[in-house]
């Protein structure tokens, strides 16, 4: 049976145990359950409430104490897991498409368990029999063996040879087989890969050197960060203008960029919010000047790269690591600020709430922008050492504005200990004595090795393998 969240919001959200912590939550400025329940909504703390009570009450779900499952039994008690779900039935199908929130809340609260227990595909063909499982003929089946994560879904592969299978079973998302029988794809299929370095003949990725070459810089310069490859690494600069041009306004300023009276409006508005910048409309302007920018650079690198090496995907390949990325970067960071923003100073935020949001947007602001400094002193939107400097300042004093908030903060958003299944981490912040528990709860952590009497009673002689001439 499925616990369920009647009463109080007490019940869903209890008080935190005591601990070294109580002091730290005492000086917070804000009510960390008023602050919950203002971002999640009372329905779906419930609903939330009610995942994790679920999983926290069927033994199935138990952290098995003491040392890594083999990989056989972390996948089978997946798979006990997975079914056990169902029949719980936390959230039904049809209900789904009417509450995508709550769609949302339950990946994320099995994601927080273990993120085995996510979103499984199926392929919609038949390769195995029902009754003893074994591959039907034609289909080849493997395991992939361990990975680096999420070892609990038994990823592997299957090869066809000679099976038919009716066209509309395929996933034909990236590809297509038409009625006669030809393979059609809406990308250019090119030649594989080669890594930087190679010998000559083959197709080298401009991002691919790039790649290799962060895994050096990553092992020899800590400081240098963020040199992985962006998911957009494909995306042309038009992606990035529809979400943009808001209005025809803002729509020219895209395509044509910065102009200089808007560059030193822009510039000035900087250098006069350097003396009090602790708000966040000064990064929101900037990044709004930032991804115009970067628009207009990428679209000018991309006609360059077009007229010297006559082929489109060459053109967007070349573009695409000193323009395109910083620019679908810029962009998602821009959108992500002007949504805080404008929840911040919307109508519906309680007076009490306001301002430790504020600090936190801004804070999200600056910090952000700071890893776009190179960009913003290039394009002439900062200029000497004021503005640099700036932006340092309003982290720290931001941080310390935030420092008696942060503890609260994290229970806003922290999953019960039994989800978390983290010593070190728990709400009572007892943090040496969990970790303590939590090493004598090993295997055999008190016990002598199995092989004690071979370093015992059969020490090694010094020099008894040398010749003795």
């Amino acid at each position: 049976m499925v616990p369920t969240s009647e009463g109080s919001l007490d019940t869903v959200l209890p008080d935190l145990p005591p601990g070294p912590l109580q002091a730290c939550r005492a000086r917070a400025s804000f009510s960390w359950r008023e602050l919950a329940l203002f971002l999640e909504g009372e329905d779906l703390l419930r609903f939330k409430h009610t995942v994790f009570r679920a999983l926290e009450s069927d033994p199935l779900f138990a952290h098995p104490p003491g040392g890594a499952l083999s990989l056989e039994r972390y996948r089978e008690l997946t798979f006990l897991r997975c079914r056990r779900l169902l029949e719980l039935d936390l959230l039904r199908l049809e209900d789904m498409a009417g509450s995508p929130l709550k769609a949302l809340a339950l990946i994320g609260c099995l994601g927080m368990y273990d993120w085995s227990l996510g979103t499984k595909f199926f392929l919609n063909v038949l390769i195995r029999d029902p009754k003893t499982l074994l591959p039907v003929p034609g289909v080849m089946t493997g395991d992939i063996g361990r990975k680096l994560g999420q070892n609990g879904l038994d990823n592997g592969f299957a090869m066809f040879h000679k099976v038919w299978v009716p066209r509309q079973n395929l996933l034909n998302r990236t590809g297509d087989v038409t009625p006669e029988g030809a393979y059609v794809t809406p990308f250019k299929v090119r030649p594989l890969r080669r890594v930087w370095g190679a010998p000559p003949g083959m197709e080298t990725h401009a991002a691919g050197q790039q790649g290799c070459l962060s895994v050096s810089l990553y092992r020899w310069a800590p400081r240098v960060r963020d040199t992985h490859l962006s998911p957009t690494q494909h995306t042309g600069p038009e992606r990035g203008r529809p979400g943009l041009a808001r209005t025809p306004k803002r729509r020219a300023g895209a395509a044509e960029g910065p102009s200089p009276q808007r560059q030193g409006a822009a510039r000035a508005e900087w250098t006069s919010a350097c003396h009090c910048p602790l708000a966040s409309p000064v990064p929101l302007a900037a990044y709004e000047w930032l991804v115009c920018y970067l628009l207009r650079e990428s679209h000018q690198k991309l006609r360059q790269e077009r007229r010297a090496r006559g082929s489109d995907f060459e053109a967007r390949n070349n573009c695409q690591v000193s323009c395109c990325r910083p620019l679908a970067l810029a962009f998602l960071e821009l959108t992500v600020l002007r949504r805080f923003h404008q929840l911040v100073h919307g109508p519906g935020v309680p007076p009490s709430l306001r301002a430790v949001l504020g600090r936190l947007c801004a804070l999200y602001g600056f910090w952000s922008l700071s890893q776009h400094s190179a960009l913003l002193y290039r394009g002439g939107y900062f200029s000497g050492e004021q503005a640099g400097q700036a932006i340092e300042s309003a982290v720290l004093d931001l941080c310390a504005q935030l420092k008696d908030d942060a503890v609260a903060l994290v229970d806003v958003i922290a999953p019960p200990d039994f989800i978390l299944n983290s010593p070190i981490a728990r709400a009572d912040g007892e943090l040496y004595k969990n970790l303590w528990a939590a090493v004598l709860q090993e295997s055999q952590v008190l016990e002598r090795p199995a092989w004690w009497a071979e370093f015992a009673t059969n020490k090694p002689v010094v020099g008894c393998l040398k010749p003795k001439l």
